[in-house]
């Protein structure tokens, strides 16, 4: 199984990131699970998401992870089966998130 452990965060990443923005995101990921993905290059270089990557990692949410392989020609689309928009209030705070 693929793991965090096995991309690289980059080095010259631009976000620095804030203390307000670090706190968004650990009280969404903490609250929320993770909802969202990542982009690494073909040799596993985080190109968007470094500091989702770091969170995720600090909080100890999960080490697995599922790649998905495309050429940028796709939408690649998440699909959470633990929610439902309709009638969960989780969902419905993730909407916002």
């Amino acid at each position: 199984m693929p793991s965090l452990t096995n991309l690289k965060i980059d080095d010259k990443n631009a976000n620095k990131g804030t203390e307000r923005g670090g706190k968004q995101l650990d009280s969404s990921l903490s609250e929320l699970g993770i909802g969202r993905g990542i982009v690494v290059d073909r040799n596993g270089k985080i190109i968007a998401g470094n500091k989702t990557v770091e969170k995720i990692t600090d909080l100890g949410l999960t080490d697995e992870i599922v790649i998905v392989e495309t050429e940028g020609d796709k939408l690649v689309v998440t699909k959470r089966t633990d929610l439902d928009l309709d009638s969960d209030d989780k969902a419905i705070r993730r909407r916002s998130a």
